[in-house]
């Protein structure tokens, strides 16, 4: 069978990246280790092909995803430098909303009397850039990869 499917999910995302930079040391260059931590209910509108036999399916989707932003931390680590760190500071400039687009497959098992179970693995890449990193002014786009496990009821 095809058909569409509109999901809500509340996802956890992060990144760290390491570098060097000219800093405050005198006549030296800085390490720094940052990281950022990012909190989004997105809200994926997905076509989805079905297929199978009696109570077996296997099962593919995709579609673009609305991403909303409700909490953004950062944190960076100096060493060989007379810069203060910086730990779980909020992200100033980081986009409310971006999009992405979602793909994946799984398998459903019905069983009667208990519901639908549900195994799938989901990938997200972000087509909008959410922002830059704080040093360096890099862009950040969000991607990620999950395994996805649901049970409903009949």
């Amino acid at each position: 069978y095809f058909g569409l499917e509109a999901d809500g999910i509340l996802t956890s995302k992060g990144t760290k990246a390491t570098g060097t930079s000219s800093g405050s040391v005198i006549g030296g260059n800085e390490n720094f280790e940052e990281s950022y931590d990012f909190i989004y209910v997105e809200v994926p509108f997905l076509a989805k092909i079905r297929v199978g036999r009696g109570d077996f399916f296997f099962k593919a989707f995709a579609g673009p995803s609305l991403n909303f932003n409700v909490d953004s931390r950062y944190s960076i680590n100096y060493e060989n430098s007379n810069d203060n760190d910086i730990t779980n500071a909020k992200v100033n400039g980081i986009k409310v909303m971006e999009t992405a687009f979602v793909y994946g497959a799984g398998i459903e098992v019905n069983d009667d009397g208990t519901g639908l179970y549900s195994l799938s693995v989901r990938f997200s890449n972000g087509i909008t850039d959410i922002g830059q990193t704080t040093r360096n002014n890099n862009s950040i786009t969000n991607q990620y990869f999950a395994i996805c496990l649901g049970w409903t009821t009949n």
